[in-house]
Parts: structure tokens; sequence; C-alpha cells
């Protein structure tokens, strides 16, 4: 897929949930670039926090001291999987024949990064995502993660996928959604045909509608939008 300028689109959890938002604002930030991208300070601790975390679980690394007040929350998860073969910051692309490539290909068009991906056995995936924010889950994120490696790894037929809240307390710690094969293939590739369809289409169109809502005051691109503060 191509924008009206020439340029591959590839899709994302994170670039179709911006375009929910606000279609508007993924023109402007992610066709148009009219804005350069600013990291939050939330981000920017998330980003640390997160790299701190794959090499403590790859390498052994000594966490940092962001990381290191989630200790023994990751060491908990850990010790529940232990033995387990895994993978950090695995990377899950496809092309839109829905065949695995790589992250830079000229043919990917959706991408995905996975923060710990486990495997029980050859027939059943682990994934957790780390988040260091509020507790906000959604479920299309752990969809995406699920649909991703059942079309990936064939052998796959269980896939379960969680949120790891870092800030919560152990009892709300994990958001856990399992998924499998015989039950859940169909729906899950549905949904995210659907959501990229809709994307595909207005880039197709030209057609980007503002819409509105409490995340405008935050937004870079309120001096080119009707309904941003002048």
């Amino acid at each position: 897929m191509k924008d009206p300028y020439g340029k591959a689109v590839a899709h994302s959890y994170s670039s179709l949930k911006a375009f929910e938002n606000c279609a508007l604002a993924f023109e402007q930030l992610r066709i148009l670039k009219m804005y350069p991208y600013v990291q939050g300070k939330e981000a920017e601790f998330g980003d640390i926090v997160h790299k701190d975390i794959e090499n403590y679980l790859k390498l052994g690394s000594e966490l940092g001291p962001e990381a290191l007040p989630y200790k023994d929350k990751i060491d908990t998860i850990r010790k529940g999987v232990a033995g387990l073969e895994f993978v950090v910051e695995e990377q899950l692309v496809i092309t839109s024949n829905l065949k695995p490539t790589t992250w830079w290909a000229k043919n990917a068009w959706f991408r995905a990064k996975i923060d710990w991906m486990l495997f029980n056995n050859a027939e059943h995936a682990i994934m957790f995502d780390w988040k260091t924010g509020k507790k906000r889950p959604d479920p299309f994120q752990l969809e995406v993660f699920a649909i991703l490696v059942f079309l990936i790894y064939p052998e796959v037929k269980k896939v379960s996928s969680a949120y790891v809240w870092l800030k919560e307390n152990p009892k709300d710690l994990i958001t856990r959604e399992t998924y499998t094969r015989e039950a859940d293939f169909t729906k899950l590739l549905i949904n995210l045909l659907r959501k990229t369809t809709r994307v595909e289409r207005a880039i197709k169109a030209n057609v980007y509608p503002a819409r509105p809502s409490g995340l405008c005051g935050w937004c870079q691109c309120q001096p080119d939008c009707a309904f941003g503060k002048k």
C-alpha cells in the first residue's frame, strides 16, 4: 500500500490506534509528517525500562535505576516460565498476502514487536508486553500479537498474550488473554483486516476527517485543525 505521494505505508498497532483516535492527526503526523515526533517523558522512561529488561533477560545484565523497582515482579514471572525457550524484542512482520517477511523489507505490510516471547512447546506461544504507564488494557493489541504469531508460526495452536503492568500491585500485575487457532484465528484475522481496510480506504481517497476528543488539548496538529486552540 502506498500513500498518494508514492511512499509505502506499513501498519502497526500504534498506527491503527492513531487513525482511530483521529484520522486528520494520523495524516498530518504519519503521512505528511508535518510535525516532528516529540517523545514525552513517560515514553522515554518506558523505553529505558524496556531496554533494561531486555538486557536483563537476554544477557543477565543488572537492571538500571529505572527498572530496578520492578525486579521482584519480573523475577516472579520468570520463575513461572523457567526453562522455556524464549526471545526478546521479537519482530513479527507480514506482507499484505499474510506471509512472513523482515522488518525493513519493501513488502512489509504489518509490523509488531514482542517484548518477551516464550514457547511452552512448539504448539503454545506465550507473550508478555511490559507496560510502565497507567493500566489501560486494550484487547486489540493482544489480538494483534496472537494473529501475527498464528500467521508466522503455523505449528502454534495456542497463544497466551499478556500485559504486565509494572506499576500496579501484584494482584493487578497481569492482564492475560488466551487464543486458539481453532476457535479464534478467523475472527482475529477479520478484525485486523477490517481495521487496516479503513486506513487504506482513507489513504486511497485522501480523506482524513478530524475526530475531536479529550486528546485534542495535547495534539501537535492543533495549528492546522479547526478544532485546535487558536
